[in-house]
């Protein structure tokens, strides 16, 4: 498998996170018990008995813990004479202050009233799919996995309106979106799954490692139309031809997907860099015509506006419908053009 180096780096990638698990499992369980035994004598063994006792440490480090034990008794003493309404209190005040940050994982009662999707993507929460699979796991696909398995695509990347492929599969609801736009951990975490995705392609994220700044960035932020989000990463002329730059391929439908999924949960300068980036990529225009229609209506299209509805008879998603704001240029090659 081909290994894979994020272009986020706030974390080690869900690859090399993989890597490093199967090797270290693989490692433990090749392990006889006779030698685990003898690895804990060793690690035993390599710290002196002197450490291990306390004792032969230097007298002015030994006054230095009698004088910290000390101060710790006092404080004891002096938290004991306060009381405990005002120790409560203090407990009080740390859950709040937790509240505020975002740090407190929700109860069950809040898990069990929320979006599927929502809990989903939380990673305090870490809800399963049908399958069994966290989002985490899907993270941990390799190539093989994700080109050849077509059931966790509509997970990582939900819509507003129902898949023919996949039609059990969780909607975004007005509550859904709500939560991705008011909830950057959600976002951070689309963004995780759209550079998993990105890598596949043969794409990385030109962000410097800042998950934030692609979580927060706003369309109007001019910088982001003046270099490019998403670019070819080292390997994209072997992997581009055979993922998505052909005439035909069911990963053409998931990038439709994918763009959209990106718009609706808030993500949309991500969205419409993935777009550029996919024409500009195809010099040659190797994906049909059908294909770049579909792409962009999911780029383009007001958010209301499914990309597999016809123009003449689009109804759309009614909760979908607002004022959008003005559409973005749509780039061949070099050239900028607006929609005509």
């Amino acid at each position: 498998m081909r290994s894979r180096s994020s272009s986020l780096s706030t974390t080690s990638s869900p690859a090399d996170i993989r890597d490093m698990k199967r090797k270290s499992n693989e490692k433990a369980s090749s392990d006889s018990p006779e030698e685990k035994q003898s690895k804990g004598r060793l690690v035993e063994e390599e710290v002196p008995a002197s450490e291990q006792s306390g004792e032969g440490a230097p007298k002015g480090h030994s006054e230095e813990l009698d004088a910290l034990e000390l101060e710790r008794s006092e404080r004891a003493a002096q938290d004991s004479a306060v009381g405990e309404d005002t120790i409560y209190d203090n407990d009080e005040t740390e859950v709040e202050e937790a509240n505020d940050n975002g740090l407190r994982s929700p109860t069950d009662s809040e898990i069990a009233n929320r979006p599927w999707l929502v809990n989903f993507y939380d990673e305090r929460v870490n809800a399963k799919d049908p399958q069994g699979r966290t989002l985490q796991d899907i993270l941990y696909y390799n190539e093989d996995e994700i080109e050849d398995r077509h059931d966790f695509i509509q997970h990582m990347f939900p819509l507003p309106e129902p898949s023919r492929v996949q039609g059990r599969a969780e909607l975004i609801t007005p509550e859904v979106q709500a939560a991705f736009l008011a909830d950057i951990r959600l976002r951070r975490r689309l963004v995780e799954s759209l550079d998993r995705m990105l890598d596949f392609y043969g794409f990385e994220m030109n962000a410097n490692g800042d998950v934030d700044l692609v979580a927060t960035c706003q369309r109007e932020e001019a910088q982001w139309w003046h270099q490019p989000l998403i670019s070819p990463r080292e390997g994209f002329d072997l992997d581009a031809p055979n993922t998505w730059r052909m005439r035909s391929s069911h990963n053409h439908l998931r990038l439709t997907r994918i763009i959209r999924s990106l718009r609706v949960l808030g993500l949309e300068v991500p969205a419409q860099h993935l777009h550029r980036a996919l024409l500009v990529n195809d010099p040659a225009k190797e994906v049909c015509e059908s294909t770049r229609m579909y792409w962009a209506r999911a780029a383009q299209r007001p958010l209301h506006l499914p990309p597999s509805e016809d123009n003449n008879t689009a109804q759309g998603i009614p909760w979908l419908r607002w004022p959008q704001p003005q559409q973005a240029p749509i780039v061949e090659g070099n050239v900028v053009a607006e929609e005509g």
